[in-house]
């Protein structure tokens, strides 16, 4: 099972991290920096395999081909969450 937490900030993934390995170190940790990358993770993974999803709401743009994107937010993939199931 793994924990699935959209978050862009290297510092909050670093402290998110060492907490999981303290606390939870049975789960495996995969990060996402953007709601788009974690709903295209979602709709290929069993719901079966995710132990928990953490999501950021404040997700700076990412650089795609040398132009700033908007990274979306993780009220999306809440709103994503509701449709599908």
């Amino acid at each position: 099972m793994r924990i699935l937490i959209l978050e862009d900030n290297a510092e909050r993934r670093t402290a998110m991290l060492e907490h999981i390995a303290d606390s939870l170190p049975m789960f495996g940790v995969l990060f996402f920096e953007t709601s788009d990358s974690i709903i295209s993770h979602l709709k290929r993974t069993a719901w079966h395999e995710i132990a928990l999803i953490s999501l950021d709401n404040d997700l700076d743009p990412v650089v795609v081909n040398g132009r700033s994107v908007d990274a979306g937010d993780g009220v999306a993939v809440a709103r994503f969450l509701v449709e599908f199931t």
